[in-house]
């Protein structure tokens, strides 16, 4: 009977053992953390772009149990982190960035109990001040509940190495999780996609003439977007702090319990330059001050007459791609010299990764677009109906820049480009273009032997069309046989009539510069 209760309790000290062990294994959670990120569009143009919001959600922690210290390291390479410096210096290793691990998933206008802001992590820091890896380490924290949720916010990247592409390039990050309480981890996820976000291929031309009598000319400058949000305000009129939405501003999270100097907020909305070089003395211009396009509005902040020229988004609309024309009415002053004035826009402004206080957002000028204004020369065109070098006659040509005079008329310089046309058969002869000849000064040749850089041209009857880049053109001709010993004959050139009086419109024999009458 006692051999029978001792093999009793003896199973029964079995059976609790195997109790204790299976309600010992139930209790013995396991942690389990899984990452996701919401990608953003980032614009190719963009050195300062938001990525998309990491979240890292973990279950199975204990109640009361503290964790820590936990270390969080975010890695980017080959792309580079831009988000805002806070504080210190990166390449003395005391910085402190706006990128930011929450602890907790914050509801609106609460801003989270505890974040921590990055810091970049040792021997990642380029020479150039450039960073490819962040961190942030948790000290002992006590999660309330089983399951603790984090997110990584307000990080930047560099996103020009991915050049103009149409195409979406991804952009992914990895996660490391090391310390105690968290299993150690790694993930990748996306946090982006680059794309090009504007075409600046149609800034347009136009032309002036040196002489013009209006003394300006309008350029239309045009530009479309090819992301839908790729202009953005600054910030949201309240808070940014709800992360199940997408702002679509140039700001990011915020506010954020931590450093000052406004982490997450941007220094700007979208803004776009247009810088003009080449300037002629006198040059000025008057821009629209604002430009809009179905829902989003440009407005003007540069000062009056300021080089370059910037505007900025005050207005946004993310559901349509906008165009937008740009009148900017250019006046180049008086009797400007020939050449190119250049035109160029993009988004503004360009600048480096770093230091404190760089303004966010930032570009490359490299997707900008160029258009230009092109100064012509002037121009008379003088008609001499009847030249000849046959027959025992030759003919001489003078051709006088009269615009110098006491009436104070800009002087003008340049070449005269002749063009012959035989009588026999109506055939034209190769044109010739003259020596400059400037202000008072005078073209003369013969038909026999040339002259001022005119090739001689014998047994030759016809007539000359001269277009001399220069106003005030007269000519004079003269006829005779050789030695002028018997025969002579001479006459004013004829000048064909551009923009003067009578006004001769719509035939391109006459040109567009204002000419003398001279009662003609």
């Amino acid at each position: 009977h006692k051999e029978k209760e001792m093999v009793s309790f003896r199973k029964a000290i079995l059976l609790l053992a195997v109790l204790a062990l299976a309600a010992g294994t139930v209790s013995a959670q396991i942690v389990n953390c899984t990452t996701r990120a919401t990608p953003t569009i980032m614009r190719s143009e963009g050195l300062t772009e938001e990525a998309g919001r990491i979240e890292i959600r973990c279950e199975g922690l204990t109640p009361g149990q503290p964790i820590g210290p936990v270390t969080f390291r975010l890695f980017t390479s080959p792309w580079q982190i831009t988000s805002k410096l806070l504080s210190g210096s990166v390449s003395g290793g005391t910085a402190v960035l706006e990128a930011a691990l929450l602890i907790g998933q914050p509801s609106p206008a609460t801003a989270g109990s505890t974040a921590f802001m990055a810091s970049p992590v040792p021997g990642t820091v380029a020479a150039d001040g450039t960073v490819t890896a962040i961190e942030w380490t948790i000290p002992t924290y006590t999660p309330p509940g089983t399951t603790l949720t984090l997110n990584i916010v307000n990080v930047r990247i560099n996103a020009t190495p991915a050049g103009q592409t149409i195409s979406p390039i991804p952009v992914s990050a990895t996660i490391a999780v090391t310390g105690s309480g968290l299993p150690t981890t790694s993930s990748t996820p996306t946090i982006g996609y680059i794309q090009r976000s504007i075409d600046f291929s149609s800034l347009g031309t136009a032309t002036f003439s040196q002489c013009s009598t209006t003394g300006s000319a309008t350029l239309n400058l045009s530009f479309r977007e090819l992301l839908p949000n790729a202009l953005r305000v600054q910030q949201s009129s309240g808070n940014q702090d709800n992360l199940s939405v997408a702002y679509n501003t140039e700001s990011m999270y915020y506010p954020i319990v931590g450093p000052a100097n406004n982490p997450g907020i941007a220094t700007n909305p979208t803004q776009i330059a247009i810088t003009f070089s080449n300037l002629p003395t006198g040059f000025s211009y008057t821009a629209p001050g604002t430009v809009t396009s179905s829902g989003t509005t440009l407005t003007l902040v540069s000062a009056p007459g300021a080089n370059p020229i910037i505007y900025q988004v005050t207005a946004s609309s993310t559901g349509t791609y906008e165009t937008f024309t740009i009148p900017i009415i250019v006046n180049v002053g008086t009797n400007p010299p020939l050449g190119t004035i250049t035109v160029t826009a993009s988004l503004y402004p360009g600048g480096g990764n770093v230091p404190v206080g760089s303004p966010v957002p930032r570009f490359t000028t490299a997707g900008g677009g160029t258009g230009s204004l092109s100064i012509i020369p002037c121009e008379t065109r003088l008609l001499f109906p009847f030249l000849t070098s046959e027959g025992g006659f030759d003919t001489g040509v003078a051709i006088a820049n009269t615009s110098k005079d006491p009436f104070g008329t800009p002087n003008q310089s340049g070449t005269c480009t002749l063009n012959f046309y035989r009588a026999s058969d109506g055939s034209a002869l190769a044109a010739q273009t003259s020596n400059s000849v400037p202000a008072g000064g005078h073209l003369v040749f013969t038909l026999s032997g040339g002259g001022g850089g005119i090739t001689a041209l014998p047994n030759y009857t016809g007539y000359m069309i001269a277009r001399c880049n220069f106003q005030y053109a007269h000519g004079y001709a003269f006829i005779s046989d050789l030695g002028a010993s018997k025969l002579a004959q001479g006459y004013l050139a004829l000048v064909l009539a551009g923009q003067g009086t009578p006004l001769i419109t719509n035939n391109p024999r006459y040109g567009t510069t204002p000419v003398e009458t001279l009662n003609q």
